[in-house]
C-alpha cells in the first residue's frame, strides 16, 4: 500500500511540476488559447445527491437543469461564477469502481480535476468543516512553487485544489 501510495505522490509532483514548467515555457505556435474559466463534465450515480454536495461543499448554484425526453438522463449545469460542472445521470450507466478494479491513477483518461484557488487554507478550512476527508495533504511543493491537496467528490471523484506559492 505504501508503495503505491509513493509512487502516486511521484506521479503526482511530476504532473504537477511538469504543468507549471509548460504554463511558463515559450508556446511552441501562434495559438494563444487564453481561458477565460473553467468547465468539466462528470457523469454520477445521484445526480439530485451530486447537486447538493458541490452546493453544501463548494458554494456551487444551479444554473440549469434538463431530462432527455425519454428519461434515459437528467442533467444540471452548476456553477461558482468562475466554474462551470456538468453533472449527468444516466440511466444505463455504469460507476467506474464497477467498471475497474484498480487504483484511480492506473486507468486510462481524465482522474481528477484540479482547481486553483487564491486562498488553500479557506478551501480547506469549509471542507473540513463540512466533514469531507481529505484524500492527500495538505502538500508543500517547493520546486513547483505549489501548495495542494485532494478529497472525493459523494460520487469518489478526485478533486485536487492548488495555490500558487509565488
Amino acid at each position: 500500500m505504501h508503495s503505491v501510495f509513493r509512487k502516486f505522490v511521484v506521479i503526482i509532483s511530476s504532473c504537477t511540476i511538469a504543468v507549471t514548467a509548460w504554463g511558463q515555457g515559450p508556446q511552441s505556435s501562434g495559438f494563444d488559447l487564453s481561458p477565460s474559466g473553467q468547465f468539466i463534465a462528470i457523469s454520477v450515480r445521484n445526480l439530485d445527491e451530486t447537486i447538493a454536495w458541490y452546493q453544501r461543499n463548494l458554494g456551487f448554484v444551479i444554473l440549469q437543469r434538463m431530462a432527455a425526453p425519454d428519461s434515459s438522463s437528467r442533467t444540471a449545469i452548476l456553477t461558482n461564477n468562475s466554474i462551470v460542472i456538468e453533472v449527468m445521470q444516466q440511466k444505463n450507466g455504469i460507476s467506474k469502481d464497477d467498471f475497474k478494479k484498480q487504483a484511480d491513477f492506473l486507468w486510462h483518461g481524465v482522474f481528477k480535476t484540479g482547481f486553483y484557488v487564491t486562498s488553500i487554507q479557506r478551501v480547506l478550512d469549509q471542507l473540513e468543516k463540512n466533514g469531507v476527508p481529505i484524500f492527500i495533504g495538505p502538500v508543500t511543493d517547493n520546486k513547483s512553487k505549489l501548495k495542494y491537496f485532494m478529497v472525493r467528490d459523494n460520487e469518489r471523484n478526485i478533486l485536487q485544489f492548488l495555490e500558487s506559492l509565488e
